[in-house]
């Protein structure tokens, strides 16, 4: 009798959930009751996918969120972890658990020569230093952490010599919120130490460099436009003009297996912790 190998596929990338509908089915039935332990106004599921072959299991598709694991583990169903232990192979977007990886990710932000201060626009640099500034002040009120000081300086390391693309990621990470649970793994860091701990085959779907070229790709005009908005924002988080996106409606449309439906009512800037698969 041949044994039945399963692979699970945890591709991080954000795509309309709905193109998997016509490839893929559901891992478990519909649940019959009309409303969710969690309180959704939906049955909830979990996006977990199966992949047929000749009526037969082959793969699994399971979609993250990019939050701390411990905001959303304890709702995820338990048919999630089966199916992780039933599987030979474990595919994430990048295997962050390899050392090189995390190397090439790192050299892969810096500019070829020179720094911000030489492209960026004046005004824009200084407005980028002061806001770099206030974030460290604040670290003591953010972070209980008495690393709070190494922690600031771990993720700001270098950042005169990044490209602009990656010095706005590192600005979106410099939030009250992420700072506070710096630390803890990710959804998708943590099921990969998870499927290492089961004595799983881990590995990736892409290579850094597909996933540093797409994003190093934009011109001088693209970065500065984007790089504006961005710090455009923060500042007026900072001056009380606005309030920050509210993090935890996103998290419980993921336990509620509602995440699209939340994803196009939103603005682009706050969907960004969403990873889900790409279509097959």
């Amino acid at each position: 009798v041949q044994l039945i190998k399963y692979n699970l596929f945890i591709y991080l990338l954000l795509i309309n959930i709905n193109c998997l509908y016509h490839n893929v089915a559901y891992a478990f039935p519909r649940p019959s009751n009309s409303e969710s332990e969690a309180g959704c106004s939906s049955p909830t599921l979990p996006f977990l996918w199966k992949v047929m072959y000749n009526k037969t299991v082959k793969s699994y598709l399971f979609g993250t969120i990019h939050v701390p694991y411990t905001w959303v583990w304890d709702t995820i169903p338990k048919i999630v972890q089966d199916s992780l232990q039933k599987s030979d192979n474990v595919y994430f977007e990048l295997d962050f658990l390899n050392a090189s990886t995390v190397h090439e990710m790192r050299d892969c932000q810096y500019l070829n020569n020179g720094t911000l201060k030489d492209i960026l626009p004046a005004d824009m640099f200084i407005r980028l230093s002061l806001h770099i500034k206030y974030v460290r002040r604040m670290m003591p009120k953010w972070v209980s952490s008495p690393n709070h000081r190494q922690l600031f300086k771990a993720i700001t390391r270098h950042w005169q010599r990044k490209r602009i693309i990656w010095v706005l990621i590192m600005l979106n990470s410099l939030t009250k919120d992420d700072l506070r649970f710096r630390g803890t793994p990710s959804m998708d860091i943590y099921l990969a130490q998870y499927a290492k701990k089961l004595n799983k085959l881990i590995g990736a779907i892409e290579k850094v460099n597909e996933q540093c070229d797409p994003l190093n790709s934009f011109n001088l005009t693209q970065a500065i436009l984007a790089l504006n908005i961005t710090l455009s924002q923060h500042e007026a988080i900072r001056l009380g003009l606005v309030h920050p996106s509210n993090k935890q409606d996103m998290i419980n449309k993921y336990k509620c297996g509602q995440i699209d439906s939340f994803i196009f009512n939103q603005k682009t800037s706050q969907v960004s912790h969403y990873r889900l698969f790409i279509c097959f």
